[in-house]
């Protein structure tokens, strides 16, 4: 897999960058030598269980880091000046915090709600 060097400053913890290519788009770069990614798979028994958690973790990523965007897009929307100077720095700062809960959602929550939670409720 092609893999580029993390800019200076970059740690374990860091989860990730969005780089904006204006109307090009955005590309989501994940860190996939994050530290709570690789001690989740480390956890794994097993070569497939490992790249399931990998591939949950990517997953997971994408969908918190694409969210992040678009609430970035409202907000410039009705304020452009008001994020442009620390844009780069919350978008990092969400990375991050993606990267420390995103593996702890997709394990747990199938856990702790599913059907027959939801059921009793509807009744």
């Amino acid at each position: 897999m092609e893999s580029e060097r993390w800019p200076d400053g970059f740690t374990e913890h860091d989860g990730g960058s969005i780089q904006d290519l204006g109307e090009l788009g955005v590309i989501y770069l994940i860190n996939y030598d994050n530290a709570y990614h690789l001690r989740y798979r480390q956890q794994q028994r097993g070569d497939i269980a490992r790249e399931v958690v990998t591939e949950k973790y990517i997953l997971g990523m994408r969908i918190l880091m694409l969210g992040y965007e678009h609430a970035v897009r409202a907000m410039k929307a009705t304020n452009p000046e008001g994020l442009s100077e620390f844009q780069d720095s919350f978008r990092r700062m969400a990375a991050r915090a993606a990267a420390s809960t995103v593996l702890a959602l997709a394990e747990n929550l199938p856990r702790s709600v599913d059907v027959s939670s939801v059921a009793g409720e509807a009744e």
